[in-house]
């Protein structure tokens, strides 16, 4: 349920509440707000308040107090984290309000304490706690990040973030809070006061304002102050950031026992602090070592660290990991070179370390090297030291991430060098080399930086080796996107990326397989990814659990197993990009059902993709097919394979005007002669993404413009069309030139001389519902002369024919009454149609209480050849909910899911055919990764899968399906098959929308 849903049926809830709910729901955020899940801990603060408020109003008696707490402390963590105008003003009108009632009462300590976190609020956005040894730019890094998921929300997701006030308005407003509260506080309180007025006063200071001067001598003058008053014990965090100031100017000893630095245990802040507190000590211990140059020490308080995160990491989250491995790498095991002398540059220890690679000593020493050099900006040389060390992850079992984050780091850095200096192909290579490192690692938002450098550098030059070298390293990262911690902004991102990569600008040479390499990172690559890896996946016990909760409190609705209704307009649902947030408002329990299935949706999707390691290999492969034209190999000689991507072309400037946008259809024409790169252009459309919102819903959802196209089309095929085969506006809809262009029937002539004889097609995102075997061409469907399939991935080319020892014949089911406990209507003509088609073929079909789940989920694996005949329709809320309807059982309800069928091995599977209605017809997210059931039957393994793209009268179904397998079992090929089919179908029943309705998703 959705945060505004919520407080909205509270505050229209006036029914009696006894204080202690609300006090249990604000010990509940606490907890949360304890764990760092603070986004969590500040619905339900909020929740509390505004159910208290009109009961008990805003004094300290009332449980509206204790919520308020919760929630500022909880707000000012989540805004450091993600920071947003709007929450920023809500928090910050909270504790005003707090205070005024305050002043009121004079309670002085409660008001002290109230305006240190009112001027924590104002400061921490554009604060945040990092090494001494990367004192750069604060707050631009925080100012990258806000653009970066600005950008992202703005476009993608249902929630966008408003602006945050600018940093000089915030911190100046910042000062007078912390000034009165060091005024009414003493001891450690008062220092704790005295260090944030000295932030806000050096953070000023930072952004050259005019008296940068004047507040850089506030800020030493407040930090000596604080100095004296500081409390190891009761406040270690203000203890270290004081002292370390203190250490760095002379005007206190150097730390020599670990108890200097870590005065009290982190694992014991663990139970009594927030995250954030906990992870800023950690970043502040961590320098102060490294500062010491006391290596025994450093070790010490590593691993001091590091024991207390074995049971805590999953609320650290990276934050300690990445400051731990910045200061692991100056004191590896082994390593007796002091950080004074590692900073020298002096290359005669080089020499003496590089005797000694590949062992502990040796390797240890050149890593340390390594680590001063990146320090000092020499990143080419750091990552030439770490070559140089040999080392593998036996060396270091428990150091190795470190290893691998500086080697990131590095690479970050010697990409951005080489950019400076012009060498954009080198750049390319670096900033790949950093961007997979860090997904590995779990790290975002350098991952982030590294893809932007790596899109930026791929435009610095013109011709087939830059692109297939920025492609080539763009499919890199996305093999271990999946992996990131934050998938919703790496998806989108790498959208982003692919677009950048993919716009054509008008006079420049485009080089077709580089396209084409990134059509295969643009248009479901994750899938594509897991068909390279066919057969079972198991269902991990947690997500399993979200399944079971999900089925279980679908029960409890009205609608329960019934065909998903639709809110939106017309097809807007199915055309639209799934995105991560998707999600109902929850005022009603069938939406915060569908809520669940989306989680669970969302969470399947991630297990899928097999290791990176694999992926990448694959990739390796093709690129290397792709860069020397080899892929051509895999095309069969009577095949034309068209890719379709939905980009963007820059027309050039004209006089007076700039350079501007438009969308285009960039097509790649693949066959076994080569490969040819065009385009479609629509001048009228300048964004290759539409925001919409359906009525009454707090909800946005992002298409691209093509679907504006195939919805009406979809419409326009199901009516109707009186004495003709076709309605006239769906024939203008048809018409082939809107994608292929004007000289597609010279094209099409020209390959039939060559002998060619099939299309497929690789269409990307809405354009996968399209009819491409109806598109007409000189006033004829293209299924006239062609064999047209699609395809959603190359795996689909690249997949031999089904090995001979998997020939196990048919399996054939179907229920007549599968979905009617679901308010579905019996379908005589479903069974008639399974034994009309198994009669053809020689086979017993699964009817009637045979037709279980339980029983086709046992005979499939062993099947060539599957066909089923159900109640079926497409899923808009969860992919891998879509479901056929079989008989019910004991143990079963009879709906057969997608995910279902994922848990199968089907690699011996060499045709599925659904004679259900919008079989073939699924949803498809920002990078064109399917979810369904006609995917779901092609990840476990099968070749292909035939079924409908809209709903369809059962007599030409069973027409069409009884010719396909009869052709089947007589032998031919299955492109033959369907197409016989096809035609025999169109010759009884003549209308598009019957004989039409029917798709082949397969290349061979």
């Amino acid at each position: 349920m959705q945060e505004g849903e919520v407080l909205r049926q509270v505050r229209a809830d006036t029914s009696a509440l006894h204080p202690l709910t609300l006090i249990v729901i604000g010990g509940d955020a606490l907890e949360n707000m304890r764990r760092g899940i603070f986004s969590t801990a500040c619905v339900a603060a909020r929740l509390a308040m505004t159910a208290a408020e009109p009961r008990w109003g805003v004094t300290r008696s009332s449980p509206w107090w204790l919520a308020a707490d919760v929630f500022n402390d909880a707000m000012s963590a989540w805004l450091v984290a993600e920071p947003d105008g709007s929450r920023f003003a809500a928090a910050c009108q909270v504790t005003d309000q707090q205070i005024e009632a305050l002043r009121v009462e004079g309670d002085h300590d409660e008001l002290a304490a109230t305006l240190t976190v009112a001027g924590g609020l104002r400061l921490g956005p554009y604060l945040s706690y990092v090494s001494l040894d990367d004192p750069v730019a604060r707050h631009d890094r925080w100012r990258t990040r806000e653009r970066r998921r600005n950008a992202v929300s703005t476009l993608l997701e249902t929630l966008t973030r408003s602006p945050m006030p600018k940093a000089r308005h915030a911190l100046r407003s910042a000062l007078p809070y912390f000034k009165e509260a060091a005024a009414l506080t003493s001891g450690h309180r008062k220092a704790n006061n005295l260090r944030n007025l000295a932030q806000a006063y050096a953070r000023l200071a930072e952004l050259d304002v005019p008296d940068a001067a004047a507040l850089r001598r506030k800020a030493t003058e407040a930090m000596r102050s604080a100095y004296s008053f500081v409390d190891a014990t009761e406040d270690p965090l203000a203890y270290l950031h004081v002292s370390t100031t203190a250490w760095l100017n002379n005007e206190a000893p150097i730390p020599t026992e670990l108890s200097h630095i870590l005065p009290v245990p982190l694992g014991e802040l663990f139970r009594t602090r927030r995250t954030d507190y906990v992870v800023g000590t950690a970043h502040l211990a961590l320098s102060a070592a490294r500062y010491t140059g006391n290596q025994d020490l450093l070790r010490e308080v590593i691993a001091s660290i590091r024991a207390s995160l074995t049971t805590t990491r999953a609320h650290a989250k990276t934050d300690i990991d990445i400051e731990l491995w910045h200061t692991e790498v100056h004191a590896l095991p082994g390593n007796t070179l002091t950080c004074r002398a590692a900073r020298k540059n002096d290359r005669t220890h080089e020499s003496r370390l590089r005797r000694g690679a590949g062992k502990q000593r040796g390797a240890s020493g050149l890593i340390h090297l390594a680590a001063h050099a990146s320090e000092a900006g020499d990143g080419v040389r750091a990552l030439r030291l770490i070559d140089q060390a040999r080392v593998t992850p036996d060396l270091y079992p428990d150091a190795w991430p470190s290893v691998l984050h500086l080697t990131a780091w590095a690479s970050m850095q010697a990409g951005d060098s080489c950019a400076a200096s012009a060498d954009p192909l080198a750049a390319i290579g670096y900033h790949c080399g950093a961007a997979w490192r860090y997904l590995v690692l779990g790290h975002g938002e350098r991952a982030a930086a590294a893809i932007t450098g790596l899109v930026r550098e791929a435009g610095a030059g013109d011709g087939h080796e830059y692109q297939v070298h920025a492609v080539g390293a763009l499919g890199v990262v996305a093999c271990y996107a999946p992996r990131a911690g934050d998938r919703s902004h790496m998806t989108h991102l790498l959208y982003e990326a692919c677009q950048a990569l993919s716009t054509a600008r008008t006079g420049k040479q485009v080089a077709p397989y580089a396209h084409l390499m990134l059509h295969r990172v643009g248009k479901g690559m994750e899938i594509d990814c897991a068909a390279h890896a066919p057969g079972p996946r198991p269902m991990p016990e947690p997500v399993r659990e979200w399944l079971r909760e999900a089925i279980t409190s679908e029960g409890e609705t009205d609608r329960a197993g019934m065909p998903p209704s639709d809110p939106w307009d017309g097809m807007v649902a199915s055309l639209s990009y799934l995105s991560e947030t998707e999600a109902d408002e929850g005022a009603t329990l069938t939406e915060r059902v569908d809520n669940m299935w989306r989680v669970f949706d969302r969470q399947f999707t991630a297990t899928l993709t097999p290791p990176p390691a694999r992926s990448v290999q694959s990739w390796m492969e093709f690129c290397s097919q792709a860069s020397c034209g080899a892929i051509d190999r895999i095309i069969p000689e009577d095949t034309v394979l068209i890719s379709f991507f939905a980009g963007l072309t820059i027309l050039p400037h004209s006089e007076g005007k700039s350079a501007r946008p438009m969308v285009s259809a960039h097509r790649v024409t693949l066959t076994h002669e080569g490969a040819v790169m065009s385009g479609q252009h629509f001048t009228d459309l300048v964004s290759p993404l539409t925001l919409i919102g359906a009525e009454g819903r707090n909800e946005t959802r992002a298409l691209h413009p093509f679907a504006g196209h195939a919805g009406p089309l979809h419409d326009e095929l199901a009516k109707y069309p009186g004495f003709d085969e076709v309605t006239d506006e769906a024939l203008r809809l048809l018409d082939a030139r809107t994608y292929f262009g004007n000289h597609f029937a010279s094209e099409l002539t020209a390959w039939r001389e060559q002998g060619k004889r099939h299309l497929c097609i690789w269409p990307h995102g809405p354009m996968h519902r399209l009819p491409f075997h109806l598109m007409q061409v000189d006033g004829s469907p293209l299924a006239d002369h062609w064999t047209v399939t699609t395809v959603q991935g190359l795996h689909s080319i690249e997949r031999a024919t089904v090995s001979p020892e998997f020939a196990h014949g048919h399996v054939i089911a179907a229920s007549a009454v599968g979905g009617v406990n679901f308010g579905l209507h019996e379908e005589a003509s479903l069974e008639e149609h399974a034994r009309a088609v198994a009669d053809q073929v020689g086979v017993v079909p699964m009817v009637g209480e045979d037709a279980t789940r339980a029983n086709l989920l046992q005979a499939m694996p062993a099947a060539r050849f599957i066909h089923i005949a159900a109640h079926g329709s497409r899923d808009d809320v969860a992919g891998w909910r879509q479901c056929l309807y079989l008989t019910p059982s004991a143990d079963s309800d009879g709906r057969l899911y997608a995910h279902d069928v994922l848990g199968l091995d089907l690699r011996g599977v060499d045709i599925v055919t659904l004679s259900a209605c919008e079989s073939t017809s699924y949803r498809f997210d920002i990078l064109d990764n399917h979810r369904g059931i006609a995917p779901a039957f092609l990840v476990a393994g099968a070749a292909t899968v035939v079924g409908c793209l809209w709903k369809v009268h059962p007599a030409p179904a069973t027409h069409f399906f009884r010719a396909l397998h009869d052709r089947l079992h007589q032998g031919v090929s299955k492109l033959e098959a369907f197409r016989a089919a096809q035609q025999a179908t169109r010759e009884r029943y003549p209308e598009y929308r019957h004989w039409g309705a029917f798709s082949y998703i397969g290349a061979r």
